[in-house]
């Protein structure tokens, strides 16, 4: 009677099996954020959204399955490094790339900046070697005489050698020295399924587990659950099979909060805390409940204003910035590198007569208009408009120039620079000569739906500059030049700037602006 009740009938031995592979599962995505929590950290400038996804990979491939990491052009640009100062020997990534996109490993990485090796399969953006600042500047590029085809590849990087495939090519030489190491993703299709880097003291891996990790897990999963249900009782097997659909109930509910209910960025969130340079200069502007805030720049420099706060108009003529996220300074480590902060110096060079006004919010428009109370009693003579026009917005925008034409107020409307990443090879050589050729574009119908979506509002805007009075500046001529377009990480994702780029934007608005007399 005893053998009889410890054996297992196919259905159990199935539930059972099942079982063991969505607690595995489990435990291993836990294992991923630990891991990035412990040994890694976010270090890309955005705080809107962090641009990171982990997400379940179940396709085998070389040995290789588990868990990666993934961006696409609305989660953005991601850079992950480790937290520890490492002299890598030997550096190897697994990794999925799709057309016209670009991956970097990132080496002697500090303060100052990192050196990448870029792996694309974009001519736009092409293979190469760089060294970077903090703020994404390349100071340095170098390119490589390699393009990828889209698809899973593999590669190391091991004594001045960087092999990928059957192909090997020579860097140069003393290129990797001490410093963090890492990876960078682009706001295009790519993915990372493993990161290892060994150096002389230590291995750190990132999201891999080596060959034979997953089965191990597995087998004592196996093991456990197999025991929780020999031990569910000596009666009939019926018994054993509910146990065993318990367990895995459990399993999948508990697998499901991981992954739907609590998705994993919001686990991998808390890994910033370890990173205080990035993050508490945005919770002190919280606490004191001037986020977002309005920023004030005269000649002595620019500071914060709290939230009633508006000292009078000396001399000269006040300008406001009456912008979104895409040049807010919550989007940059420090307010000296924003694009309002910029502006003022450049402006200031030409132009030392005039206070600056910031006032940003994330969001749309309409979301911006809750400022309007405030600036009644600013005494404004310029407002410029940033902002990425919606169509569904146009009426709302139209009424506040409106409003302010009527005061006798100056309205300049700025174009938001549109990221070249989205578009890829196919479309970009039609969508550079149409951007810029700015309110004059036409839209064909049979044009493609993406071009069509980004420059919808470019008859709208022409049609409402014939019933309320702005000047309309365009930035884009300058970003989609080759020049700027090699110049370093200008997005970290569709729409927000980096620091570089706020920093091409106010170098650009300071000298097509000019101030009224």
């Amino acid at each position: 009677m005893l053998n009889q009740k410890l054996k297992f009938s196919l259905p159990t031995l199935i539930l059972t099996i099942l079982a063991t592979i969505i607690w595995s599962e489990f435990t291993m995505s836990r294992q991923n954020v630990l891991a990035l929590k412990k040994d890694w950290h976010l270090a890309q400038e955005g705080f809107i959204n962090p641009g990171l996804h982990v997400i379940p990979n179940l396709v085998f491939r070389k040995n290789l399955t588990g868990y990666r990491l993934s961006t696409d052009n609305l989660m953005g640009m991601m850079r992950i490094l480790s937290n520890e100062t490492l002299e890598p020997e030997e550096s190897k990534l697994w990794f999925r790339i799709g057309s016209d996109s670009y991956l970097d490993m990132i080496f002697n990485a500090d303060e100052a900046g990192f050196t990448g090796i870029r792996l694309s399969s974009s001519d736009l953006f092409p293979s190469g070697i760089y060294r970077s600042d903090d703020n994404g500047k390349f100071s340095s590029f170098t390119p490589l005489n390699l393009r990828l085809d889209s698809g899973f590849k593999s590669v190391v990087v091991k004594n001045g050698k960087l092999t990928i495939g059957k192909e090997t090519l020579s860097l140069p030489d003393g290129l990797i020295s001490q410093g963090q190491a890492g990876i960078q993703l682009s706001t295009m299709e790519a993915e990372v399924f493993a990161y290892e880097v060994k150096s002389k003291k230590s291995r750190m891996v990132l999201h891999f587990f080596p060959e034979g990790t997953r089965w191990e897990l597995y087998g004592k999963y196996f093991v456990l659950i197999a025991i929780l249900v020999l031990l569910s009782g000596f009666l009939p097997r019926s018994r054993k099979e509910i146990t065993a659909a318990g367990i895995l109930g459990i399993g999948l509910l508990a697998l499901l909060s991981g992954i739907v209910i609590e998705p994993q960025e919001d686990s991998i969130d808390e890994a910033l805390a370890i990173n205080p340079s990035l993050t508490n200069k945005i919770e002190e502007l919280r606490r004191n409940k001037y986020f977002p805030g309005i920023f004030h720049c005269v000649s002595s420099g620019c500071r914060m204003l709290a939230e009633n706060e508006m000292p009078a108009k000396k001399t000269g003529k006040r300008i406001v910035i009456f912008g979104g996220s895409q040049i807010k300074p919550s989007v940059v480590r420090k307010l000296e590198d924003s694009f309002f902060y910029k502006f003022d110096q450049y402006l200031r060079e030409k132009n030392p007569g005039f206070e600056l006004l910031n006032i940003n919010s994330t969001g749309q428009f309409k979301d911006r208009l809750k400022f309007e109370k405030q600036m009644a009693g600013m005494e404004i003579d310029e407002i410029i408009i940033e902002t990425l026009a919606f169509s569904h917005e146009l009426d709302l925008i139209k009424e506040f120039i409106g409003r302010w034409n009527k005061k006798g107020v100056r309205i300049i409307m700025l174009r938001t620079p549109q990221n070249i990443e989205n578009f890829g090879e196919k479309l970009t050589p039609v969508f550079i000569p149409k951007i810029r050729e700015g309110l004059k574009t036409d839209i064909p119908t049979e044009w493609d739906p993406q071009l069509a979506h980004v420059l919808r509002n470019v008859p709208l805007i022409r049609k409402m500059q014939d019933e309320v009075s702005f000047e309309f500046l365009d930035p884009n001529d300058v970003f989609l030049t080759e020049s700027t377009l090699t110049s370093g990480q200008l997005y970290w994702d569709g729409y927000h700037l980096t620091a570089w780029g706020q920093e091409i934007l106010a170098k650009w608005l300071a000298e097509s602006y000019k101030i009224k007399d």
